[in-house]
């Protein structure tokens, strides 16, 4: 009785554990996802933009163009509304981090001081 009372308590702590300080793990149930490739969102961009896909491009490769030699210089980058971008220098060489602004955490279902819809 005893053995199986202290053993119910394990697991459950053992759970509330997991659940705290474990990564989620991906399963076949819960597929990665989706990714759509340049082409779609540079439609996509020019639908938004009421323009055609041309103009797009040319607006999406400039602005990509740019944060690359933002980053190439060692800066980062801060887009209100949608995060940071930044190289981070450690031991080894370099990472680069992205920390998602408020919005974004809340589409997530992250911490996010977001009240708006989404």
């Amino acid at each position: 009785m005893y053995a199986r009372r202290y053993l119910k308590n394990f697991e459950t702590i053992r759970y509330q554990w997991q659940m705290l300080f474990l990564p989620p793990q991906i399963s076949e149930a819960q597929p990665v996802a989706e990714r759509i490739q340049k082409k779609e969102f540079i439609q996509r961009l020019a639908g938004r933009m009421q323009t055609d896909e041309a103009t797009a491009r040319l607006w999406l490769e400039g602005v990509l163009e740019e944060m690359y030699q933002t980053f190439r210089s060692g800066c980062g980058l801060t887009l209100p509304g949608f995060g940071g971008f930044y190289p981070d220098y450690r031991r080894d060489g370099w990472a680069f981090k992205f920390n998602p602004g408020q919005k974004l955490r809340a589409l997530f279902g992250w911490s996010s001081t977001y009240r708006g819809t989404l």
